[in-house]
């Protein structure tokens, strides 16, 4: 695991704050540590894609987004969907890995939870996921080409939670298919709700709110590879209003 390469490993200092009391489900696999915690006090963004920071704008084939869509509300941050002149949906998202030269924040195992709401509507397709930190340097037309990815959650469906890992080869998953967890009630969106995902050498498991909804087997690559955290705003095209997406915590546990 790499924390920014180093850049804040005496990042706790303090007692935590009820919010980030140890969770069972990272205490159960050892992981007691927090390695990464950010609580949207302030927003520590990169304004040039590259640099020593916390967050950088955007994912690296698509392009930064405008600043503005990223808004510091009272102990929380807001996603803003954002849509070109030519009716492009751009994903408004803050990732820990840099578009240019800078120091990034990966990842090989732990437990993953971001405390969200988002809009209700039925073009609202929110996600909180890791990615390779290899994936960026691979070029589309190359093939041979093998990479990790975890979906923590994403969509926005009320009824089921949709979390997935991949084993990309040649830009095809030979993982399992995405993973529709039904919800024991549907989840009020408008609200704060608790995604957990934790990562170990054998399993990857998917929790809501606390509870645990699955598991899968962990692939090889995603024992070989570090991952960068990415958390998007995007909506379905042609959705007629703006999305949000609302993040009060992001926590890491090692």
């Amino acid at each position: 695991m790499t924390l920014r390469r180093f850049a804040f490993a005496a990042i706790v200092l303090w007692s935590p704050s009820p919010a980030q009391a140890l969770p069972p489900e990272a205490r159960k696999a050892g992981f007691s540590k927090l390695v990464f915690s950010d609580d949207f006090s302030v927003l520590d963004l990169s304004p040039d894609g590259g640099g020593n920071h916390r967050w950088f704008n955007g994912l690296w084939q698509r392009g930064p987004v405008n600043p503005k869509q990223f808004e510091l509300m009272n102990g929380f941050v807001r996603l803003k969907t954002h849509v070109e002149p030519r009716r492009i949906v751009m994903t408004t998202a803050l990732t820990t890995m840099p578009r240019t030269k800078g120091s990034s924040t990966t990842f090989r195992y732990g437990y993953f939870e971001a405390r969200l709401r988002f809009s209700p509507g039925p073009y609202a397709w929110p996600a909180f996921w890791l990615l390779s930190e290899q994936r960026p340097k691979i070029d589309d037309k190359a093939m041979k080409s093998r990479w990790c990815e975890i979906d923590i959650f994403e969509g926005g469906r009320a009824t089921h939670f949709q979390g997935t890992v991949h084993d990309w080869r040649d830009f095809k998953s030979t993982s399992n298919a995405n993973q529709h967890f039904l919800l024991p009630a549907p989840i009020d969106k408008s609200q704060w709700n608790n995604y957990g995902m934790l990562w170990t050498p054998r399993t990857i498991s998917w929790f809501f709110n606390g509870r645990l909804l699955g598991s899968a087997p962990t692939p090889v690559v995603c024992k070989q590879q570090s991952l960068f955290i990415i958390i998007g705003a995007q909506k379905r095209q042609n959705g007629p209003a703006q999305e949000v997406l609302d993040v009060d915590w992001v926590h890491v546990y090692r």
